[in-house]
């Protein structure tokens, strides 16, 4: 419901849905039915950009979160991704 509550609420805006980089902690399996369920709910409301194929979870951290160069470098890329859309 929170998802719904959150695409009613920038209804109108043009609206990105930023999926997360790759992680260490979940089976790939579990992370593409979950993109599957936000891909879902997002339909026509809102455009999802997918990250989780196209980067890889360096060694080390918590398996979950990314942390510095690495995680500069996603943002990075994420920015220059939303600025080609815009």
């Amino acid at each position: 419901r929170e998802v719904d509550d959150l695409l009613d609420a920038v209804k109108g805006a043009q609206c990105f849905w930023v999926g997360a980089p790759s992680m260490r902690v979940f089976k790939k399996k579990s992370l593409e039915n979950h993109l599957t369920w936000v891909s879902d709910r997002l339909a026509g409301r809102c455009r999802l950009i997918d990250y989780e194929a196209q980067t890889e979870y360096p060694a080390g951290g918590d398996g979950i979160h990314d942390w510095g160069s690495h995680a500069k470098a996603w943002a990075d890329f994420v920015l220059k991704d939303v600025e080609k859309i815009l």
